[in-house]
């Protein structure tokens, strides 16, 4: 793993961690044996997949007082769109 961050954010339905990790895309060529029958134990589930996409997102706002992000996800569980605030109406970027 070259970088790993913490994000916390508090909701009013609790507390949320969010960890992001950028992992070597190289091959491992370790000696240890590799389990080839079964995936990965350690993914995320969907929803806290899409509430980590929608806090990133968040993060694209120029608002200093609220960032929102938000993912559409449909039936099937596929992202349809993703979105985040901008600036109120009236106002620059450089007027904050």
């Amino acid at each position: 793993m070259l970088f790993t961050k913490n994000y916390s954010t508090d909701l009013s339905a609790g507390k949320y961690y969010i960890y992001i990790s950028l992992r070597r895309i190289a091959m491992d060529v370790s000696t240890e044996p590799r389990n080839l029958n079964g995936g990965r134990e350690d993914v995320l589930e969907q929803s806290d997949y899409f509430m980590a996409t929608a806090f990133l997102t968040a993060q694209q706002s120029r608002d200093p007082c609220t960032q929102v992000g938000a993912v559409i996800v449909n039936e099937r569980n596929i992202i349809v769109g993703i979105g985040h605030n901008k600036m109120p109406n009236g106002c620059e970027n450089f007027m904050v």
